[in-house]
């Protein structure tokens, strides 16, 4: 029994030994930040593309036969009208003179046939003389009446024989100017054996070689593909739907090509094609791009890098990514979706709504498509965990991409029944307008910069405390700072750490 008393109270004072240990452990939070920059940013869109000549014909040929002179090869330059190839000619040759025979034969056989009119004109006249002279004796009663009627009736036979010799006579006419065009096609087929380039430039595809057959039926087959001009180049490049919204004409872009791996070529946005590809229930759009050439380093099908610059500020406050991410301990995942200072959405867009003074029907079309846009707002919101309190705009790319993506789908709506003055006058943060989301100044002629609400935290002893700012430009690691209470060199919390002692 004292043994057992024993052994329970060793028990005992190890389990307390163990609590007191415990217990006596202090667990702190460390704080881990980063300074407020002055730098540059440079926001961009990653794309991907083929090089092509801004202008490429593909020279055919309309006729059969075979290939029997090569006057271009691969990277010949030639001129407009220039001969590239010849076609066997000896059989459409054969042809014509067929033709130009048959062709005088028609003409001999015309010839035949107004000759056949003058003799049927001569014999209706001699005829109409007999009858009229006939008539008079019939008259005077010194023939009878039925020689008058026999007379009468071969005056009448003369005259449809006039009218039969002229109708031959238009049907030989007709078969001259049918065995002319054929005459005409036959030459117009010697003169297609003629391979001439259409354009003025470069051979940079060649099908065929000499000796070859071709054979040209529904469709013409191609022969040679000639590039106008390789001093100017295109890029067709295939970018997202998220993405196409930004894109502009106009945008610079910077590329790279695989040939050239430590070179950066420059080019600009020329177009902004409509028509949408769907490949896997995925939505591209074409964006074409104009490169200059002068040196001929990028050849036809090279593969481009693609960086389309929506904007590019520099010697600006940068705030790092991390900071509008983070969200300290036990803080709640509310938030808004831009109010506070910086304003109500829906409350500003009917500020400038009213200021607009549309139509009643506008006025209520306008009200619907705003109150759709804040209610994917707050979709958005829901669906991110809490917006800009949850790490900021510059956070959970969710709610980042819900916000571009309901204003963009607000514009196109408005587009339909608004000009581009009055939108530009409703959309808050615009020239007009001031709050939620809008555009701010333009970066060196790029795309209007999309300012958004975010959130950060700074250390006030010791302790992170929230400060609301308005971000603009952003890449990969900062954000740029376009309003809020913060200079170069404040230190901005990015991550929280647990000590335990």
């Amino acid at each position: 029994m004292f043994k057992r008393l024993i052994i329970l109270a060793v028990i005992i004072a190890a389990a307390a030994a163990w609590y007191f240990s415990r217990t006596g452990k202090v667990e702190e939070i460390t704080f881990q930040t980063q300074p407020v920059s002055k730098g540059s940013i440079e926001s961009v869109v990653n794309a991907a593309g083929i090089i092509s000549p801004l202008v490429t014909v593909d020279v055919g040929s309309e006729i059969s036969g075979l290939i029997s002179e090569l006057h271009a090869d691969f990277n010949s330059q030639v001129t407009q009208g220039q001969v590239i190839a010849r076609i066997d000619d000896r059989t459409i040759r054969a042809r014509l003179q067929q033709n130009e025979a048959d062709l005088a034969a028609a003409e001999a056989n015309l010839a035949q046939q107004e000759a056949s009119l003058l003799k049927a004109e001569a014999e209706r006249d001699r005829w109409a003389s007999e009858y009229k002279r006939q008539k008079q004796l019939v008259e005077r009663k010194l023939i009878s009446q039925s020689e008058l009627d026999t007379t009468e009736a071969t005056n009448r036979s003369a005259v449809a024989q006039v009218a039969l010799a002229k109708a031959q006579v238009k049907a030989a006419q007709a078969q001259i100017m049918q065995r002319k065009a054929v005459v005409e096609q036959s030459r117009l087929d010697l003169e297609r054996t003629y391979i001439r380039s259409p354009v003025a430039g470069i051979v940079i595809d060649r099908q065929v070689d000499a000796g070859q057959t071709v054979a040209a039926s529904l469709q013409a087959p191609v022969l040679f593909q000639i590039a106008q001009d390789l001093s100017q180049m295109q890029i067709e490049a295939s970018l997202d739907e998220s993405d196409i919204g930004k894109i502009r004409e106009g945008l610079n872009v910077r590329f790279r090509v695989d040939a050239f791996p430590n070179r950066v070529f420059s080019g600009e946005v020329v177009q902004v094609r409509k028509a949408a590809t769907t490949t896997a229930n995925v939505v591209t759009y074409k964006v074409i791009i104009n490169a200059a050439n002068r040196d001929q380093s990028l050849l036809p099908g090279m593969t481009a890098n693609i960086d389309i610059i929506l904007g590019q500020h520099d010697d600006v406050l940068r705030i790092p990514n991390a900071a509008l991410r983070f969200r300290p301990p036990g803080a709640e995942a509310g938030g808004n979706t831009g109010g506070g200072q910086f304003g109500n959405p829906a409350q500003a867009f009917r500020e400038n709504l009213k200021k607009l003074e549309l139509p009643p029907e506008k006025h209520k079309q306008a009200e619907e498509a705003i109150e759709r846009f804040v209610a994917t707002l707050q979709s958005s919101l829901q669906a991110s965990g809490g917006g800009p309190r949850g790490g900021g705009f510059g956070g959970p790319p969710d709610f980042r991409n819900g916000i571009q993506l309901a204003r963009q789908k607000l514009q196109n709506e408005l587009q339909a029944f608004l000009t581009p003055e009055q939108i530009t006058a409703l959309m808050p943060g615009r020239p007009g307008g001031g709050g939620f989301g809008g555009a701010g100044g333009p970066g060196n002629g790029e795309q209007p910069v999309q300012v958004t609400p975010g959130e950060v935290y700074v250390l006030r002893d010791g302790q992170p405390q929230s400060m609301r700012i308005l971000t603009g430009l952003s890449d990969n690691e900062y954000a740029e700072l376009v309003r809020g209470d913060l200079k170069e060199g404040d230190e901005v919390v990015t991550r929280a750490v647990r000590d335990t002692e």
